[in-house]
């Protein structure tokens, strides 16, 4: 998911939504390859990824200027960026990642955020194929 969000922004990460948190898992482009381990923000914050996780909408605009938002956008290294999108991933009504992206110092371009909302419902159809084929070798007994 990540390497095809970076075919169209400089920055992508893949956060997930877990036991009441948000937790960095993989990113690429500007300092996120190093820094997206830092990233663990409760789900009931005043933060952006909280407010994503929580409410399953997507965010695009400039940084939110909100104490824990600069504060891991400094420690992703993207505290200069021009706009932000933070786009929920759901299966069955439950956000499970987020994808965020960027473009540095450029606004993220419209057709960059319509195929990046088309890979995050391609990602939660893949999530949901999944979980049909995880049950249905545990029904067959293939699990075991």
């Amino acid at each position: 998911a990540v390497a095809l969000a970076r075919l169209h922004v400089p920055a992508a990460a893949l956060l997930i939504v877990h036991r009441g948190m948000v937790m960095g898992l993989f990113g690429d482009g500007g300092e996120l390859e190093r820094h997206i381990g830092a990233v663990l923000v409760p789900i009931d914050a005043d933060s952006v990824l909280a407010r994503a996780a929580s409410s399953g909408e997507a965010y695009l605009g400039a940084p939110p200027q909100g104490a824990l938002d600069l504060r891991v956008l400094r420690a992703l290294g993207r505290a200069d960026v021009r706009e932000i999108a933070v786009l929920p991933i759901a299966v069955r009504g439950r956000v499970v990642n987020l994808l965020y992206v960027d473009a540095g110092a450029q606004p993220i371009a419209e057709t960059a955020l319509g195929a990046l909302h088309a890979l995050t419902l391609c990602v939660a159809r893949v999530y949901k194929r999944m979980i049909l084929a995880r049950k249905q070798a545990v029904g067959s007994g293939l699990d075991a």
